[in-house]
């Protein structure tokens, strides 16, 4: 939070005398205090569970020791800022001698305090946490027995309510067993999430206790109903669809069944589905005639439009793989890509054909094979197995890269979002995805194998709120997916939702405020997420009225069929 309150809460685990004697016998074994073997358990769960190596804990000296203050009375606590690296593929008994090592050097040098320290390393400070430690992690000394002579004396435990670090760890003897007791600031902990975050602690330390010997990497954040629930929760139901089909196939085969019907729209142009079979079919024996041969890359470098259509099917009905060029890409984004993918030709338009880079392999235009007449043949058998798209990545994070996508994965992808979609023959779909990205799928092939329309909205109504609002509202289309950014621009211009309207966002995280505008205005509206290498969708989340849920985005919901989902750590293991 920008401002923090400190309010505070607590949970704990209680461990029963056995266990704790086997713990202190674990300690002295590895010669080491009980302090610092729980110390270093706990350091090392929490390296895991961050995901991070580099961790520094704060432990309290008595401030007694300090010059001047040997007569003094009072509780005098100093902290100590340990640091400790954490290797996963290190056994903890040598990650143990470590923080023991670390231990001695910090209480050998305990007279230089926290704040000379600070100032001496010239950190950066903040009202919004605190500085270099964050968390602190404490033994209590046992208050069962107190002498006070004839003074009967006893201790009761006072439950704070704030919390000045993110968490705080006490260690807290009772008898012969102990409290592990968690404290955190509950700006940022919920209470379910430190019950599980202990519950994990304690399947750790079982393991840890058992086999000392293993690789930290090794030892279980979970408990294992918990991942065995988790396990559950991500797997998607089984379900049987045609994946030994491809893509242009089923289209294809749409076409044949209603020829005249209406299959791509943009403006004023259309194709029919007849139209779009002849076109293709034209284009692809083009291609196979000029040497393109299945599982070649194809650039497809066009602009939107029914062209664009024809000349991505046509590629496909080539047995190859297209690979979607914005022309509005600098040359040299243009250039690596055609390079990475070792593309053997280019598909464009002639109002692009000279801005293209210099290229090794062909250069067609969509013009320039529609005019040919290349005899009928046969086309080449696809199989399921192969490449039908490469979507290159953003290149926010470096170099583009290219993801290549099976026909069996796309389909499985577009028949299991079609349990939730429900695309019809009587449907239309209004497309405002670049054909770079990979939600344009969803539209460019679930809507045609399903019989329905495709409208692909032009170029200068999709970056214009105003523009896409009077679109939509003068074409009501039934069916349309966008990012969240196009929906609240769509907001913003005024429009007000569409009662026959099944909507998808996906893309980006969706915050629950335009989540609650569009469940509450549209027929149904769902929540889709998925990173472009798990082929468009993983999960799917149907948004509802008045839901609540907590933190600034609605969950990524369940995952469809025949996907599992599951959150692991850099060694591929499952974690909370």
């Amino acid at each position: 939070p920008a401002e923090r309150s400190f309010r505070g809460a607590q949970e704990k685990l209680s461990f029963d005398p056995e266990f704790t004697r086997k713990l202190r016998q674990d300690a002295a074994a590895a010669r080491s205090t009980f302090f610092t073997y729980m110390l270093a358990a706990f350091q090392a769960y929490l390296g895991r569970l961050c995901d991070q190596e580099d961790l520094v804990v704060g432990v309290a000296a008595a401030a007694h020791n300090l010059p001047g203050n040997q007569s003094l009375v009072g509780h005098g606590i100093s902290l100590l800022p340990l640091r400790s690296r954490l290797r996963p593929e290190a056994a903890f008994q040598d990650f143990l001698a470590e923080v023991r090592s670390h231990m001695l050097d910090a209480f050998e040098h305990q007279n230089f305090t926290f704040g000379t320290l600070v100032r001496k390393l010239k950190l950066e400070r903040s009202l919004q946490r605190n500085t270099l430690v964050n968390l602190a992690f404490n033994l209590d000394s046992p208050l069962e027995n107190l002498d006070y002579g004839p003074l009967n004396a006893s201790t009761r435990p006072i439950l704070r309510h704030y919390e000045t670090f993110d968490a705080f760890i006490n260690l807290k003897p009772l008898g012969q067993g102990f409290d592990f007791e968690w404290n955190f600031n509950t700006d940022l902990f919920e209470a379910a999430t430190i019950r599980r975050f202990l519950e994990g602690f304690r399947a750790f330390l079982l393991t840890l206790s058992e086999h000392p010997e293993r690789p930290i990497a090794e030892l279980p954040l979970l408990p294992k109903e918990e991942l065995e629930r988790i396990l559950r929760f991500g797997q998607g139901e089984a379900a049987e669809f045609p994946l030994h089909r491809t893509l242009h196939e089923l289209v294809m085969e749409r076409a044949r069944q209603h020829p005249r019907k209406t299959a791509v729209r943009i403006g004023e142009r259309s194709l029919s589905y007849g139209q779009l079979e002849k076109q293709s079919g034209r284009i692809a024996r083009a291609l196979v005639r000029e040497g393109v041969q299945p599982g070649d890359c194809v650039g497809l470098c066009l602009e939107r439009s029914e062209k664009m259509m024809a000349a991505l099917y046509g590629i496909l009905r080539a047995g190859a793989a297209y690979v979607p060029i914005d022309p509005r890409n600098p040359s040299a984004r243009i250039r690596l890509i055609l390079e990475d993918c070792r593309a053997t030709a280019v598909l464009t338009e002639e109002s692009h054909r000279a801005s293209l880079p210099e290229f090794r392999g062909k250069i067609f235009t969509v013009e320039q094979l529609l005019r040919l007449r290349p005899p009928k043949s046969d086309l080449p058998e696809v199989p399921a197995s192969a490449v039908a798209y490469v979507i290159y990545t953003s290149g926010s994070t470096g170099v583009p890269k290219g993801v290549p996508v099976r026909h069996e994965s796309a389909l499985n992808t577009l028949f299991a979002i079609d349990r939730m979609w429900q695309v019809q023959p009587e449907d239309r779909c209004y497309s405002v995805s670049s054909m770079s990205f990979d939600m344009s799928i969803p539209d460019y092939f679930l809507t045609l194998l399903r019989g329905a329309e495709l409208t692909l909205a032009e170029e200068e109504t999709k970056k214009d709120g105003f523009a896409l609002k009077a679109a939509l509202e003068r074409l009501r289309p039934t069916l349309m997916q966008a990012t969240p950014t196009t929906w609240k621009i769509l907001l913003l211009a005024g429009w007000e939702g569409d009662p026959n309207l099944r909507a998808v966002a996906g893309g980006e995280g969706l915050p629950h405020e335009v989540a609650q505008r569009l469940a509450a205005t549209c027929r149904a509206f769902w929540n889709g997420y998925g990173p472009t290498e798990t082929t468009i969708y993983a999960t799917w989340k149907r948004v509802q009225p008045e839901e609540k849920a907590p933190g600034e985005y609605v969950p990524i919901g369940r995952p469809i069929a025949n996907v599992m989902v599951a959150v692991l750590d850099r060694q591929l293991r499952p974690r909370p």
